[in-house]
């Protein structure tokens, strides 16, 4: 159950899809499929499954728009996806460190109220005495008052890991951003273990999945980026080592450049290949400068 601020797509998922107070929804089958699994495993009663999958079901589109309703306070229209790993809500726009820490925690204080609203009807006698009806709301309040607390875990993409993100890449940029990967990395190594001695596989199952991701988003970050591989050609070129700069220009030159940006990259490049003999290659880059950049037509 998680968030994400900037996303390139207005919506996600590839499941049928609804609209609910002007949210679009994507519901994935899979969702249904593990949802369902977890349910039948931990009861082998078809009546309950059916009660789990609705009670999952609902409080995770609770906790989204929890998130969802953060996204249009600060302007950001938002879009939501429930699939096998829960729920994510997806917004795009730029958000401040306040604004992205308060859409990462209003999902957990909406699915921890209607998990009060649901303990205080129980303590209120409200709910009939029956064995599936008492099963049923102690899986409302396990899903929605512990899934939250487990949600605010420093794992990532949990929002506990989104909300230590947005803070330390604040304070700390780069450094900040790999430091949020090594506590995610952690914290779900120690929650794995524990919820395998524990006979909980799907949760070990889970904290490995997200360590993984986030070993692997470390290993990326710590990958030069591209302004700093334009920067680090740029001065090769000065301290007169073409060599260097075309490694660091021709991986800057994969990514996905402004027109200024390539145009500096394009033009940077022609200058170290002259300098290396390899004409055919710099004039190869100049004349993709000119198609880029046509001459005006005449008046």
């Amino acid at each position: 159950m998680a968030h994400n601020g900037v996303m390139a797509a207005p919506t996600a998922g590839s499941g049928p899809g609804f609209s609910l107070a002007g949210v679009p929804i994507k519901v994935e089958p899979f969702f249904f499929l593990v949802t369902g699994f977890l349910g039948w495993s931990g009861a082998q009663d078809v009546g309950f499954t059916i009660l789990w999958i609705a009670i999952v079901f609902g409080s995770i589109l609770v906790h989204e728009f929890g998130h969802a309703f953060a996204f249009k306070r600060i302007g950001i229209r938002p879009s939501i996806s429930i699939h096998g790993m829960g729920g994510t809500t997806f917004g795009r726009g730029d958000m401040s460190t306040g604004q992205s820490v308060f859409v990462s925690l209003a999902g957990p204080i909406a699915g921890l109220t209607l998990g009060l609203i649901t303990l205080a009807a129980r303590q209120a006698g409200l709910f009939p005495d029956t064995p599936l009806v008492n099963a049923g709301v102690g899986a409302m309040l396990w899903v929605n008052i512990g899934w939250s607390f487990l949600n605010l875990l420093p794992i990532l993409p949990l929002d506990g890991g989104h909300v230590v993100e947005s803070l330390v890449v604040h304070r700390w940029a780069k450094r900040g951003q790999q430091a949020a990967y090594v506590l995610s990395i952690v914290t779900a190594a120690a929650i794995g273990i524990f919820a395998w001695t524990q006979g909980f596989t799907f949760g070990a199952i889970l904290a490995g999945f997200f360590g993984f991701q986030s070993v692997m988003a470390l290993q990326k970050s710590n990958e030069p980026s591209t302004k700093e591989q334009v920067e680090a050609g740029l001065d090769a070129l000065r301290r007169n080592d073409p060599a260097s700069a075309i490694l660091h220009l021709e991986t800057a030159r994969q990514a996905n450049l402004t027109a200024e940006g390539r145009d500096l990259v394009n033009r940077s490049l022609a200058s170290a290949y002259q300098s290396t003999g390899h004409h055919d290659r710099a004039h190869a880059l100049l004349a993709e400068l000119n198609n880029q950049n046509p001459p005006p037509p005449p008046a």
